[in-house]
């Protein structure tokens, strides 16, 4: 059994996540967890985290619910990388059900 990790993009499927991307310092400049993730333009009219619901759009399910939305991570940030790799990537894999994990959306 193989867990699915996308790394361009913060999927709320896995706790670590889904914890870190509805805080709110994600949405305030400034905040502890707000350079963990991509941020819209200051031209866009709603500023904010810029994300995807494609986990949900993909299957045709309600993309307004909240564990819908992920976000992009910020890979140029050194503390979203560790919390990625050590939070997420690293309890996966050490989990003894799991034969390991599938990383998809890389190339970003």
């Amino acid at each position: 059994v193989f867990m699915y990790l996308a790394m361009g993009w913060a999927p709320p499927m896995w706790p670590a996540i889904d914890q870190l991307v509805h805080d709110p310092s994600v949405k305030k400049p400034g905040g502890l967890y707000y350079d963990y993730f991509l941020q819209t333009t200051d031209e866009d009219p709603t500023p904010g985290p810029l994300y995807t619901d494609i986990f949900c759009g993909g299957v045709g399910a309600n993309a307004t619910r909240k564990n819908c939305r992920s976000l992009y991570w910020n890979m140029a940030n050194e503390a979203a990388r560790d919390y990625l790799a050590e939070k997420v990537v690293m309890p996966l894999a050490k989990d003894p059900r799991h034969d390991g994990v599938f990383f998809d959306a890389c190339g970003f």
